[in-house]
Parts: C-alpha cells; sequence; structure tokens
C-alpha cells in the first residue's frame, strides 16, 4: 500500500489519507455505482448540464423580449379626412430585448442553477460508496514488509496471509473506502479500531461509522458483493454482512439504538 495526500472528512476536522490497495485483495463489501455515478455517465451528464446551462443563458441575453407599444402618429391639418379606403392608422407593436439588469439577472439565475446540478451530481457520486477493503494496518504491513526481507521469509508471508484474512482478530486493521469518484484501488484509509456497524435508513443498508472521526457511509446491500460473493437479496447481503464483520470488529454489531452525529 502506498500513502497518497489526503482530504478532510465531515465531522472532526480529521483528514483521511488517500490508500491504494492490491487488486488481488478481495474487498469486504462491494457495490457496481449505478450508470449515472460512473465516469462516462457522469460526464455525459455534466457536458449536458453545460450545453442546457449555455443554451438558455443565450436564449435569454439574446432573445428574452418584451412588447413595446408604438401608438400611431397624429394626424396633421393637412391629411385627408378618415375613411373606409382611407383608414386611420393602428397602433403597432415592437419586440425589444428586455433590459440588461433583468437579462444579465435571469443568466445568473441559468448559471447557478447549472453548478448546483453539476455539484449535486458530483457530491451523490462521492457519498456512492463501491467498496470497503479490510488490509493491515499501516504499521502492520510496514512490519511484515521488512520481516520478509528477514531470514524469517516463510513466517512472514505466513503472517502476511493473515493480515488480509478478516479472520484475524489479533492484528490492527484498517479499511480503504472507495467511492464512486475515487480512482481504481485507490480509497480513504479509515481506522477500524473504533469503528461499528449501525442501522441504516431502511432494512437494506448499513451505515458505517467511527469513534474518531465524524464521518458516515451508508452502504447500500441492493445487489452488493460480500467477500466476493454476489448476494441474490438484501437479506443475503446483510447475514453476510454481519458475519464477516463480527470477524473483523466483533463488538462493534449493529444495534437498533444508533448514536447520533
Amino acid at each position: 500500500m502506498q500513502r497518497r495526500r489526503g482530504v478532510p472528512a465531515t465531522g472532526n476536522n480529521v483528514r483521511l489519507p488517500l490508500m491504494s490497495v492490491s487488486e488481488a485483495v478481495v474487498p469486504l463489501f462491494s457495490r457496481r455505482p449505478p450508470w449515472w455515478a460512473r465516469n462516462p455517465g457522469t460526464a455525459g451528464l455534466l457536458l449536458c448540464d453545460l450545453i442546457v446551462t449555455g443554451a438558455f443563458i443565450e436564449l435569454t441575453w439574446s432573445h428574452w423580449t418584451e412588447a413595446t407599444i408604438i401608438p400611431p402618429p397624429e394626424p396633421l391639418p393637412t391629411d385627408p379626412p378618415y375613411s373606409p379606403s382611407n383608414p386611420a392608422p393602428q397602433a403597432t407593436v415592437e419586440w425589444n430585448l428586455r433590459p440588461t439588469w433583468q437579462r444579465s439577472g435571469l443568466c445568473a439565475a441559468h448559471f447557478l442553477f447549472g453548478c448546483f446540478f453539476a455539484g449535486g451530481l458530483l457530491g451523490l457520486k462521492s457519498q456512492f460508496i463501491r467498496s470497503v477493503t479490510v488490509v493491515p494496518s499501516k504499521a502492520a504491513a510496514q512490519a511484515a514488509s521488512s520481516s520478509a526481507s528477514s531470514t524469517a521469509s516463510a513466517a512472514a508471508q505466513a503472517a502476511h496471509k493473515r493480515f488480509s484474512s478478516t479472520s484475524a482478530r489479533d492484528l490492527p486493521k484498517t479499511a480503504i473506502i472507495q467511492n464512486a469518484s475515487h480512482p481504481t484501488n485507490t480509497g480513504w484509509e479509515f481506522p477500524l479500531r473504533t469503528a461499528w456497524l449501525e442501522e441504516g435508513r431502511d432494512k437494506g443498508e448499513l451505515l458505517l461509522r467511527s469513534g474518531e472521526i465524524g464521518s458516515r457511509w451508508y452502504l447500500n446491500l441492493q445487489d452488493a458483493k460480500i467477500n466476493g460473493k454476489e448476494c441474490v437479496s438484501k437479506d443475503e447481503a446483510r447475514s453476510l454482512l454481519l458475519n464477516a464483520w463480527k470477524a473483523v470488529q466483533p463488538a462493534a454489531l449493529p444495534t437498533k439504538g444508533t448514536r447520533k452525529a
């Protein structure tokens, strides 16, 4: 694993470092992002947002008009009297651009709406949890790496295998949490020593939290994979995830009385 630049986490002003994880490590929890949260879908929606916002701004600035009534000219004393063959001139309507302050105000509203849409889309994408991978903590990984270069390489490799297994209870662990915005095999390093699972907003969701930071992650169990196994239902995913979590954090299981952030 390689440490990269950190990003701020919500709550408690804690910065979570970005970590890389090997593709060989099977995630504890994984879920395929929906089409709009994958890079091509997100790019397409952002492009549509840009085009629509630009079109509305151009239409507003160049074509938002208002009607102006032009009264007929007053007749001159020398003009012949009006008659069916010489009808009186009628008032005319001219369409002129609205005042600059009106057009610029509406253009600004279009621009802000486009920005809010883009920001909301990227925010939702960053909240979608793609995978949670349990790995040894950085200190444990460094210890295993140094042991592997010593004469007891066979024992070190066996220890490294135990580090990668969720059934190893006696070693410090961390989790790599990847959302849909992260590059492949890269995510936030999340400490597990004070982590626990909570009930989510419904039975198809669990909430991953930690006592050290204020961040929270919603694990949607729809079409989820637990330790690489595809689940046919939310109930199956929930049961498998709880059983796997017992091996990681035996004392931190979901409860009905969840704590509030």
